[in-house]
């Protein structure tokens, strides 16, 4: 990828990280059928190839996804064995 399109690449991981982290709760961020975190996760893969880095938003980002799955997998547990 050239120069140009990794920096609007980077935008766009940045800008939709913003939203994402503004709207949504982390269980609903960690949801298996979340079409705009894969998009983020595929085009994050394709700037870290170019060896930029990623925007710090998205950091945080993954790091509420990784906290809603955690959430999700406690409350199943908590179903499961009630």
């Amino acid at each position: 990828m050239d120069p140009v399109h990794t920096q609007l690449v980077k935008e766009l991981i940045k800008h939709l990280s913003i939203e994402l982290d503004l709207h949504y709760s982390d269980i609903e961020l960690s949801e298996g059928n979340n079409d705009a975190i894969r998009t983020l996760q595929i085009a994050a893969a394709l700037v870290t190839i170019t060896g930029e880095d990623l925007p710090e938003i998205y950091g945080h980002l993954m790091g509420r996804v990784a906290m809603g799955e955690r959430q999700a997998a406690a409350s199943a547990d908590t179903t499961t064995t009630n």
